[in-house]
């Protein structure tokens, strides 16, 4: 339901998780029930960011668009009338969440109200997910859509572009016919490779991405060295997947797994408690060069411990003494050490609550079995091997 009149006091309500789902969800691994999950708090999250929209701008904007606002407001409460599911899908995607975030980060009554104009094309385009009879807002972009899955090449998104994530980087903009082609052939090399090797990932993936944004950099110094792709994921819009063109689908595979891993702590660090305040100290991580505060080492050992997993099952699933199992073998062991080396810093350093410390163990024991190579039951739990 589209929330109430909110009171400035307006929270989300406490969200518990038992110590055996925190460590499942530490392995980085899908589990049954984690994208229904995941999205059902996404949408609350976001029905708290529209409270705290409202809040605002009855206490902040002037009294013609405080009228907008609540005409804006009566437009998503008749759409949620009409279909109720739309309306959430709606509201789930990722540019929806860049605005919101973006709206709120104003910074004065004008700014804000200034901001304020976008109200009117989120509730537009709620309202044409829900079939009501409204035009599309002007500048509405189509759908290119990727195949095998409902995520779209989001190449003419106005919020998506304005994302805060994107220092250094700049949308690609519109892609012509043959760009937009490239993209969606390597959307399906990349699904085909990760069915073939790591289908429960595959089928993640294609459940929550919701699209894809071509980017590039604004400088080579955007690129760790010339030619390195770059890919990123906005903490305002988890789900959509920031990444300049990769060089083949396997490329585009990792890009993949990668993304969806910040996407998915994205989500549940909003929801769980997982650390405290980090102290302004910083460490060193082997897939940076810079120091990282503890949010990001967490982020960052989430995702790779996802990549250690993925080519520790590439492996297996290659012909023992090919070169294509000697490569993978050696990308689990690199990500596999360098996760570790996080973990420890993580242990030792990262500030973690309760329900972090439980976090980072299931982490811990995902990469025991990772580097060791164990075999894989059916049963969703952090353990490689060959597939049938």
């Amino acid at each position: 339901m589209m929330p109430p009149r909110p009171s400035p006091s307006s929270s989300l309500p406490p969200f518990t998780v038992s110590r055996e789902r925190l460590r499942a969800w530490g392995g980085t691994r899908p589990l049954q029930g984690d994208a229904a999950l995941l999205r059902d708090g996404l949408h609350s999250l976001r029905l708290l960011l529209l409270k705290s929209l409202l809040t605002r701008a009855e206490r902040e904007a002037p009294a013609a668009a405080l009228a907008r606002v609540h005409g804006d407001w009566a437009l998503l409460e008749r759409a949620e009338a009409r279909d109720a599911a739309a309306v959430r899908d709606a509201l789930g995607h990722p540019a929806a969440g860049a605005w919101l975030a973006s709206a709120l980060a104003a910074r004065g009554a004008a700014e804000f109200t200034r901001r304020l104009s976008g109200f009117g094309s989120l509730a537009a385009r709620v309202a044409s997910a829900a079939r009501l009879p409204l035009y599309a807002p002007p500048g509405t972009p189509e759908a290119l859509r990727l195949p095998g899955s409902d995520a779209v090449l989001a190449d003419a998104d106005a919020h998506l572009a304005g994302c805060g994530a994107l220092a250094g980087l700049a949308p690609a903009g519109p892609l012509g016919a043959k760009e937009a082609a490239g993209w969606r052939e390597l959307w399906s090399g990349a699904l085909e490779l990760l069915r073939a090797v790591d289908p429960e990932r595959a089928q993640e993936i294609a459940a929550l991405v919701r699209c894809v944004v071509p980017v590039v950099p604004l400088a080579p110094a955007a690129a760790a060295s010339p030619g390195a792709r770059v890919s990123v994921t906005c903490w305002s819009a988890p789900w959509a997947v920031f990444t300049t063109l990769p060089a083949d689908a396997e490329e585009f595979a990792e890009i993949l797994v990668h993304e969806t891993q910040h996407s998915k702590l994205a989500v549940l660090g909003e929801l769980v408690r997982l650390q405290g305040a980090d102290g302004g100290r910083y460490h060193r991580v082997g897939w940076r060069t810079d120091p990282r505060p503890p949010a990001a080492i967490l982020q960052g050992t989430y995702a790779h411990l996802a990549l250690a997993g993925l080519w520790a099952r590439t492996a297996a699933h290659a012909a023992p003494g090919t070169p294509a199992r000697e490569r993978a073998r050696a990308r689990c062991d690199t990500y596999c050490a360098q996760v570790g080396e996080a973990l420890g810093t993580l242990r030792a350093y990262g500030q973690l609550t309760d329900e972090g410390r439980e976090f980072v163990e299931g982490m811990h024991g995902c990469l025991t079995v990772t580097a060791a190579g164990a075999a894989a039951p059916a049963d969703g739990t952090c353990k490689v091997g060959h597939f049938r």
